[in-house]
């Protein structure tokens, strides 16, 4: 049996338009065959599929979709859909009920979300053939969150998840957990994600496959399961990034049997524009030689260790560049409350803490010193000097906060 996995579909904005404007059959058709051959299609849908135009909130950046524009995900040929993401609540209670419609019409099997928490953390469990398949869905707890008994995405928390799978492994042939976690828009699962990601394989998971970041990441086989920590966008409207790899998208397709996971490919997609195509010849084999590299700082402890720090680092500053935005330039005390509560979602939480941790334990300033030779800039020397103060307030003990 064969599965193929990609990462975030949302059909709004650009992408809606180019739907309703042309003939569906040109989206994404390098890769009609390739879907259509598959057993499992499995995707993040990754906004509201509705044509309500009230969305539930105002201080955050919301997506949706027409009703109509849904009916190309039947189109392309996918059979799962995931809906545990940061927006699947954008448009309210209604959004909800009317993206799940849409699936249910096109006889597309959902996950990732409910009418009570409980109900959105439940795995989806299928029969192909003589196989059982479950699919854990789970989002890390964001703004369209099921909690306290509310509606939503089924939030992943890293215990519950571990219990819920090891539960899941014992119910199935094949186990999979597909996740949408990570820092957006950095090339580098962090530390936390990496150790969770092998205790699910640990504990039964045989894939386990991220989405969010908006970039790929690495991928790494682990003992007998495969991890890729971010498959990156496949049909999203977004522009350019810093480089040429910047919307690299990926698929993963997995050749499934009752006892395992026999073979797993990775196929990389360029998903500029919004309309992904398949990297063809050398422009493919550097695609493949850049997705190596990621995967080898996987790998190596310390190198991870020293991209997590400069994830936190980037996060936080881009954190800062939009407080200045929004308090000083335009004066929007509501959005500033919001950047300051987002604060506390336990992912951005994590990161704050850690890089406090690699402030104080001497671990900023030795990676600073690292990576830049010579002058920084003014603001790079305020920078490494202000490190280099909290390693000093901090010794000796600042040895016990390094991140292991």
């Amino acid at each position: 049996m064969r599965m193929i996995a990609c990462g975030d579909i949302a059909l709004c904005k650009g992408i809606e338009s180019m739907i309703l404007s042309r003939e569906q059959g040109e989206l994404a058709k390098d890769f009609r065959s390739i879907f259509h051959e598959a057993d499992i299609f499995l995707a993040n849908v990754e906004c509201p599929l509705t044509d309500s135009e009230s969305p539930a909130w105002d201080y955050f950046p919301t997506l949706k979709g027409k009703r109509d524009v849904g009916r190309i995900l039947g189109d392309l040929g996918v059979t799962i859909a995931s809906l545990a993401n940061n927006h699947i609540a954008d448009y309210g209670l209604r959004g909800l009920e009317d993206t799940i419609s849409v699936l249910e019409e096109q006889g597309i099997a959902w996950v990732g979300a409910g009418w009570a928490p409980e109900e959105a953390s439940e795995p989806l469990i299928i029969d192909k053939g003589d196989c059982k398949i479950g699919i854990l869905a789970l989002a890390q707890p964001e703004i369209s969150a099921a909690k306290r008994g509310k509606w939503g995405a089924g939030v992943l928390e890293y215990d519950a998840a571990i219990k819920t799978m090891e539960r899941l492994a014992r119910e199935v042939d094949v186990a999979i957990a597909y996740l949408h976690f990570g820092v957006e828009f950095f090339e580098y699962p962090t530390p936390h994600q990496v150790r969770f990601s092998r205790s699910l394989i640990d504990h039964g998971a045989l894939l386990v496959l991220g989405h969010h970041p908006h970039v790929p990441q690495g991928y790494e086989h682990y003992k007998n399961g495969f991890i890729a920590y971010s498959l990156g966008n496949f049909i999203f409207d977004m522009p350019g990034g810093t480089h040429k790899f910047s919307r690299l998208g990926l698929l993963v397709k997995a050749e499934i049997e009752k006892d395992g996971i026999k073979s797993v490919e990775v196929i990389p997609v360029d998903t500029s524009g919004g309309n992904p195509r398949l990297l063809r010849d050398d422009e493919g084999k550097e695609a493949e030689d850049y997705l190596r590299r990621l995967s080898l700082v996987i790998e190596d402890k310390n190198e991870l260790g020293k991209a997590y720090y400069f994830t936190c680092k980037g996060n936080f500053n881009i954190f800062l560049g939009a407080l200045i935005q929004y308090g000083l330039k335009k004066g929007n005390l509501r959005r500033i409350k919001d950047l300051l509560l987002a604060q506390l979602w336990p992912q951005l939480f994590q990161l704050r803490i850690d890089l406090l941790r690699f402030m104080f334990s001497g671990d900023a300033l030795r990676f600073e010193k690292m990576r830049n030779v010579g002058s920084t800039g003014l603001a790079g020397r305020i920078w490494r000097g202000f490190c280099g103060l909290c390693s000093l307030v901090a010794y000796p003990w600042g040895r016990y906060l390094e991140i292991r």
